[in-house]
């Protein structure tokens, strides 16, 4: 399986340091950051690309409900988003 997503967050997290520090001071840093939508699928970590959609349900009387309901799904890639190589899920 490839390195990209550690790698990637490595040069993100440096790219990001340089560029606050050159304009803002810094005390300390509580967090570098790293991908929001990260899952672990065999005990391999890969990203989640989330996608959410939403929708108001009809009544049995086919009156529209008062609520809408949203739904998120994450969606796991077969490939690196990266690099293009297969992962093995």
């Amino acid at each position: 399986m490839c390195q990209c997503l550690d790698q990637k967050k490595i040069e993100i997290r440096e790219k990001v340091k340089t560029e606050v520090e050159a304009t803002t001071s810094i005390f300390e840093w509580e967090d570098l950051g790293d991908f929001k939508e990260k899952t672990v699928v065999n005990g391999k970590n890969t990203i989640a690309l989330p996608f959410a959609y939403s929708y108001i349900r009809r009544k049995i009387n086919s009156e529209p409900e008062k609520k809408i309901t949203n739904v998120y799904v994450n969606i796991i890639p077969t490939f690196c988003p990266f690099c293009g190589e297969k992962l093995e899920l």
